[in-house]
Order: structure tokens, then C-alpha cells, then sequence
């Protein structure tokens, strides 16, 4: 019974699924056939132990391709509706009866202009000049003063260029610190010369010692000059003398 379930079920289905059915069904019967000739050897030979039942032929049969699943069906969307003509208006133009009333505007008068003020101008009164005006004085702008032309040695008298030389010698005093060093020579000593004063004097040619030289510059400064010439007078006399010292008598002596 169960193998007649199991066609008509089968007979109802597609091919793929009859042939499996058919398979399943045939495993079915003949399980079932063994089972009963057991049963029937086990009724008559009690003391006999039933035969085996018989092997079952299985056969494997290859899985069917599943059917791929139906595509949805796009819709097309429907066209656009045509546009619909609109249909323009035009416009009639009704002409206007002489009987409708026209609308009339009154215009107000423009106000009267204002008076405008005029200003009296103000008289001014004539500035009187002055009888007599201050005579301005004009002031000479500053000059200034002429620097004095130096006279050289060389446009001078030689007697008088000697009695300056002998004025600074007698000046000349030997240093008591250079005694020690028992130090000697000869400084060049120049200055300017006006009227018996000396201003700038300096060593222009070192005796090598120091004390020497300072004592050259203050015979130059204490020296006691003669009297300038008269064509000389109030003018600036540039000179250059020499200053001589000599080592002490004293020490020549040892």
C-alpha cells in the first residue's frame, strides 16, 4: 500500500521528482518483501534462524539543477501625456463713447515767491597811512673773522731768527731724571710766534727720551724772545728751532 501512495503521489509531481519518487519507492518494496520472507521463514522453521535478507540496491542518482527563479517583470512607465494648446486670448479693443464723462484734474496755483532779503553791505572804513614810517634798519650780516696769514721762517730776517734760537737755548734746562740715565741729543721744536707769545709748540723730531723732550717744550714756553720786527707786528711767525742738551759736566768729568 504504501508503494501505491507512493506512485499516484509521484504521478502528481514533475519528472525530476517521479524519478526520485520511483527510486524511493522500489527501496521501499523491497525492504518490505524481505521483511515479510523473513517473517514467513521465521513461522515455518522456528528452530532455524532466518536467512538474511536480501541486498538492497541503492542507486545514487546525480541532483537535478534547481530551476533559477523567474525574473520580476520591469514596468515600463507610460509616456508623458501631450501637451494640451492653449488657445491665447486676444485682446479686442472696444472703442470709447463720446457720452462717458472725462475725469477732470484741478490743479492747485503755485504759492507766491517769497521776498528775498538783500544785506546792506557793511562800509568799510579807509585805513589812514601813517605821516611818517619808521625807517627800517638793515643789519650787515656777520662775517667772520679772517684767520691771520702765517709768515715762514724762510721770509724772515736771519738776525732775528737767530735771536729767537738763542733765546729758547738759553731757556733749555737739563732734567734732573735724565741725568741718571746719563741721556743726551737733539729736539725739534716747532710753535707760532706773535708779538713774544708762543702757542702750539710740539717736538717735531724726538731725542729718544722722554724727559729730554718735555724739557725742550718748556724752554720754548719760558724762553724770553726780543722784540718783533716793526713790518712783523700782529702777525703769526712760524718757527722751528732745535734744543740741545748734552750730558752733565759732572759725569763728563768721571
Amino acid at each position: 500500500m504504501s508503494a501505491t501512495l507512493a506512485l499516484h503521489s509521484a504521478a502528481d509531481s514533475d519528472p525530476g521528482d517521479r524519478s526520485r519518487w520511483g527510486i524511493s519507492v522500489l527501496s521501499a518494496a523491497a525492504i518490505e518483501g524481505g521483511l515479510l520472507l523473513a517473517l514467513a521463514w521465521v513461522a515455518l522453521h522456528p528452530d532455524q534462524p532466518p536467512p538474511p535478507p536480501p541486498p538492497m540496491a541503492i542507486q545514487l542518482v546525480a541532483p537535478q539543477p534547481v530551476p533559477a527563479p523567474p525574473q520580476p517583470q520591469v514596468k515600463t512607465p507610460p509616456p508623458p501625456p501631450k501637451p494640451v494648446p492653449v488657445h491665447r486670448v486676444q485682446h479686442v479693443h472696444v472703442p470709447m463713447h463720446h457720452s462717458e464723462v472725462a475725469h477732470v484734474v484741478h490743479r492747485q496755483p503755485p504759492p507766491p515767491p517769497k521776498p528775498q532779503v538783500v544785506p546792506h553791505p557793511t562800509p568799510v572804513k579807509p585805513v589812514a597811512a601813517p605821516a611818517h614810517a619808521a625807517p627800517v634798519a638793515r643789519v650787515a650780516p656777520r662775517t667772520a673773522p679772517l684767520a691771520p696769514a702765517v709768515i715762514r721762517m724762510s721770509d724772515l730776517p736771519p738776525s732775528f731768527i737767530g735771536a729767537v734760537r738763542d733765546a729758547v737755548q738759553g731757556a733749555a734746562q737739563y732734567p734732573a731724571a735724565a741725568a741718571l740715565e746719563t741721556a743726551a741729543g737733539t729736539a725739534h721744536v716747532e710753535f707760532l710766534f706773535r708779538d713774544g707769545k708762543v702757542s702750539a709748540a710740539h717736538i717735531v723730531q724726538s731725542t729718544g727720551n722722554g724727559f729730554l723732550d718735555q724739557a725742550a717744550v718748556q724752554a720754548v714756553l719760558r724762553a724770553h724772545y726780543p722784540s718783533t720786527p716793526a713790518n712783523f707786528a700782529g702777525k703769526v711767525l712760524d718757527f722751528t728751532v732745535d734744543v740741545i742738551f748734552t750730558e752733565p759736566q759732572s759725569n763728563l768729568d768721571e
